[in-house]
């Protein structure tokens, strides 16, 4: 089309000569909202404004305020899909917005995060059920999760609830979704950890993409994290459920109690005892000591070498410091045969009866309340 206005003449480019940008057609992200509208607006611009564009953006809208954007949203962009909707617990949001979507992938967004430009071109670039990336802080606290973004996830520390390096928005293939069955809905925290590691049991294949990240918001006030870390009971609760939901795969675990006795110090059976009395049936006590592990060996750490040496026997195994991690690594280093199972220390009694799935500590493979898993 020509204009003239003036001396001058404007070319008018047709709709269709415009410059457009890419559409992955593979790809849908979808954005439950709840109590977040002021940062909606923002999160989807930053979706609109990657230098690949998704097929559909899915927004489903939670409350009153986010309601009321409906129809701007709406008119933003055509692949825009917004339902408004009573609350939802945010899993079951996020199940209810893949459920409609029609895409190979999916990425689930948080209405308060932003993606980076580049998120959907860099992690379709990566062949996986699941490409997952590192986050960067920003708003009431600035930094990177995890804190070195070269690392990767450690399925050691992520399935026994120590370590979460990947964060909730990741590119993943639908159908791993469906094979799985979806988020849980019955988590109010740590669905998204659950979700990975019942993909992980499933044998789906995680990868991580290096060159992109998500923009993570850090509220200075509370968040659905800091509100079910806050209080312990409702904490433990939360891992016991999570561990509840994979019967089979914690019960891989070997119903063995490891403990560790060294010196010629009179050993405090009674407390054994109690072990005994509150042991089904099909569990075993291992004991180690000198017999069965070298302490002097080169391969040993050297704390627990000069403490052993120097007969200071309560350093070399007290749990209730690092120091306890020390023959813990050697025991792991030797790969003994029996090496699987829980560990404990001999200050600990017995009072009920033990549910193996239950024993798995948060933070640390030791644990210094007793019990702790070893897998």
């Amino acid at each position: 089309m020509v204009r003239i206005k003036g001396n001058s003449i404007i070319k008018i480019a047709k709709a269709d000569e415009l410059p457009s940008t890419p559409v992955d057609s593979s790809v849908t992200v979808v954005i439950p909202c709840y109590k977040q509208s002021k940062f909606l607006k923002e999160t989807v611009h930053s979706v609109l404004k990657q230098t690949r564009l998704p097929k559909q953006i899915i927004i489903l809208l939670m409350d009153k305020d986010s309601w009321a954007l409906q129809n701007e949203l709406g008119n933003l962009d055509p692949r825009i899909k917004t339902i408004c909707s009573g609350r939802k617990l945010l899993p079951s949001a996020r199940n209810f917005c893949i459920g409609i979507a029609t895409t190979d992938y999916v990425i689930p967004l948080d209405a308060d995060d932003l993606l980076q430009s580049n998120f959907i071109e860099e992690t379709r670039k990566i062949d996986a059920d699941v490409v997952y990336v590192g986050a960067k802080l920003f708003g009431a606290h600035e930094g990177w999760w995890p804190p070195e973004m070269t690392e990767e996830i450690d399925w050691d520390k992520q399935t026994t609830l120590r370590r979460n390096p990947i964060v909730c928005t990741a590119l993943i293939k639908r159908s791993a979704w469906v094979a799985v069955g979806g988020y849980s809905d019955t988590l109010t925290a740590f669905e998204d950890m659950e979700f990975w590691i019942r993909l992980h049991e499933h044998g789906f294949v995680f990868k991580k993409c290096f060159t992109t990240w998500l923009n993570y918001r850090k509220h200075a006030d509370t968040s659905m994290l800091k509100e079910a870390t806050s209080n312990r009971e409702r904490h433990d609760r939360l891992y016991r459920e999570i561990l509840d939901l994979h019967p089979t795969y914690y019960g891989r675990i070997p119903k063995i109690i490891h403990y560790v006795w060294l010196g010629d110090a009179p050993k405090p059976t009674p407390l054994i005892d109690t072990w005994k009395q509150y042991l089904d049936d099909g569990w075993e006590i291992k004991e180690w000591n000198e017999s069965n592990i070298d302490l002097k060996s080169k391969n040993a750490p050297r704390l627990l070498r000069e403490a052993y040496a120097a007969r200071k026997f309560g350093i070399a195994v007290d749990d209730t410091s690092r120091r306890f991690e020390s023959l813990w690594r050697l025991l792991a280093r030797y790969r003994l045969p029996l090496k699987e199972g829980y560990y404990t220390i001999l200050s600990v009694r017995f009072r009920h009866r033990l549910r193996e799935r239950l024993l798995v500590k948060r933070r640390s493979r030791w644990g210094s309340q007793g019990i702790a898993c070893y897998a």
